[in-house]
């Protein structure tokens, strides 16, 4: 079903879904950014992926 519909517009809908979740939740928000430092500290690799998933525009 997947190589029938296509990767893209499945990763266009979780980037909306997600974008749309995160800025209405500030906490969720938070843990989706990109920071260097809370990456190395805290060991939260999941942000090199989530980061990407949050668009303003």
């Amino acid at each position: 079903m997947l190589s029938s519909i296509g990767l893209t517009p499945l990763i266009v809908g979780l980037a909306a879904l997600l974008s749309i979740l995160a800025f209405s939740n500030q906490r969720l928000f938070a843990e989706m950014l990109f920071e260097p430092f809370v990456i190395k500290s805290r060991g939260q690799w999941y942000r090199f992926i989530t980061h990407a998933f949050m668009h303003a525009n």
